[in-house]
């Protein structure tokens, strides 16, 4: 700059649109990021097992650490984009909406959470120990016990009381998935052949499943 030359200033001004807009692509872009590192710091060896009962495909991963509800819901969004949830544990206990998320559709009963439409998986809360399950349709407050939180559990035991009552419910509520993520493992049981394809296919196609 030559000196004595004048500097002036010059305001940008932003609709309340375009400032939201703004910052949701900001979000978006820091979730990615945060995405990314969490699953570039996933084991790389990780076992799936998959198996088919009461109607459902069922595959569970097992990776020796804490599961994220992420790697299912990043992989494929579908599996909730347009459907709702009841969160039956989120961070081992009770999801409890934000007033925003209230103002949203949002709904609270009991220990349970209830979703409106899912419109992006970045407005789902996944801190971890999570179960999800997910309908085509909303739905009336009907209790649902949480599994996650049994450390060990499994949606494929043949032989223990809670992979019972779990499949018990299941057959009882008729959910179209149930997402769960607790310690050591991570499941998918759905009734959507197609999802459940795509999922084991692509988890077995990055070469971090055998």
């Amino acid at each position: 700059m030559r000196r004595g030359a004048k500097v002036t200033g010059r305001c940008v001004w932003f609709t309340t649109a375009q400032l939201v807009s703004r910052c949701e692509a900001i979000q978006n872009l820091l979730h990615e990021q945060v995405t990314n590192r969490r699953q570039r710091n996933v084991e790389a060896a990780r076992t799936i097992r998959v198996g088919y009962r009461a109607g459902y495909w069922v595959a569970e991963w097992e990776g020796g650490t804490d599961a994220w509800m992420g790697e299912l819901t990043q992989r494929c969004p579908q599996l909730v984009i347009g459907r709702y949830i009841v969160v039956a544990s989120c961070d081992s206990g009770p999801y409890t909406p934000t007033s925003d998320k209230v103002g949203a559709g949002w709904r609270r009963f009991g220990a349970l959470a209830y979703s409106p439409k899912v419109q992006s998986v970045i407005e789902l809360p996944t801190p971890g120990f999570d179960e999800w399950y997910v309908y085509d349709r909303n739905q009336e407050f009907v209790p649902h016990e949480n599994f996650v939180n049994t450390w060990g559990f499994s949606v494929l035991s043949s032989e223990r009381e809670r992979t019972k009552a779990f499949w018990d419910q299941v057959i009882r509520l008729e959910p179209l998935h149930v997402l769960g993520a607790g310690s050591p493992t991570l499941f998918l049981v759905t009734r959507d052949e197609v999802l459940f394809r795509a999922m084991t296919d692509a988890t077995r196609h990055d070469g971090g499943a055998h």
